[in-house]
This record gives structure tokens, sequence and C-alpha cells, in this order.
């Protein structure tokens, strides 16, 4: 296979940073919907057990759900952004280099390398500086725009949007 594009990017706090940033503004609507239909549901088993006078389930319901999302939405997102922010590729530095092939593309950290076909992505996103290449809805490989090192940016906009034709998507 003939290589097309390469790009080095070191992946630093900053970066993840900001890919935390871009993630919660993309995707924090869906959460927030989400949130929003399991408010009725327990609105609904509140308003159906009150009517039948069961007052201490109502009790005990409502703890439960104030303690599941406590959890969830403070323990549980911190501590998996902070073990991410702690680990060994965002405190070193380390460096990704991605090569970009006809089918597929290889990230290569550490002479280890993951080969990814683009079909089984998720979605391809770009914002001003980087790009987001999604495996599922909350994992993703980020990529500098500045990092190229073979090909340069506009030819490789025009090269994955033919690639992931319909998982492509430019965000302001």
């Amino acid at each position: 296979m003939e290589l097309k594009f390469r790009n080095i990017t070191k992946c630093g706090e900053q970066i993840y940073k900001d890919f935390l940033k871009f993630h919660n503004k993309r995707f924090g609507k869906k959460e927030a919907f989400n949130l929003f239909i399991m408010l009725v549901f327990i609105i609904y088993i509140i308003a159906f057990n009150v009517k039948n006078h069961n007052f201490i389930f109502v009790i005990i319901f409502l703890a439960i759900c104030l303690l599941g999302f406590f959890a969830y939405k403070v323990y549980h997102r911190e501590t998996v952004a902070d073990k991410e922010m702690k680990s060994s590729k965002v405190q070193n530095k380390d460096e990704f280099i991605f090569n970009f092939y006809n089918m597929y593309f290889e990230i290569i950290r550490n002479n280890k390398k993951q080969r990814v076909w683009y079909v089984k992505l998720y979605r391809v996103y770009q914002d001003n500086i980087h790009f987001y290449f999604y495996l599922d809805e909350t994992h993703a490989y980020i990529m500098n725009k500045e990092g190229f090192v073979k090909g340069n940016l506009e030819e490789f906009k025009e090269f994955i949007s033919k690639r992931c034709l319909l998982k492509y998507r430019k965000e302001k």
C-alpha cells in the first residue's frame, strides 16, 4: 500500500482538554436528552406510587436515584477524565504517528501499530485545531492539523471526506 499522508501529533494536557471540551459540546445534548427521558420515567414511578400511598417506597426510590445520579455525574465522569489526564500518554507527551493509506490508517505509538479501517470508524470530526477519529461514542484518536509531514491539510480534508463519506463532520 502506498502511504498517502503522515501526521505526527504529540499528546499533552492541552490536546486532551481540547478533546473534552469538544466532546462535551458535541455529545452533551444527547446526554441531556437521556437524562430528560429518565426524569420523566422517575416522575411517572413516583406519581404512581404516591397515588397508591407507597410513601416509603417513594422516599427510598428518590434516595437511590439521587445517589445514582451523583455517582455517575460527579464521581464516574471526573475519575475517567482524571485517569486519562494522568495517563502516561498525556503526562509523557507521547508522540502519535498517523499513516494514512487508501483503505485504512495506522497509528504508531511507542513502536506499537494499530490499524483502523475507515469503514469501522464511528465518526470523524474536524474543528479549527484537530481531527477527531471516533471509534465509538466515547473513544477517539486526536490528530493535530499542524502535524503533517507528508501531504497537506487541504488535500487531507478532501481525502478523508471521500473515505468517510457519511461519517465526516466539520464543526465550528
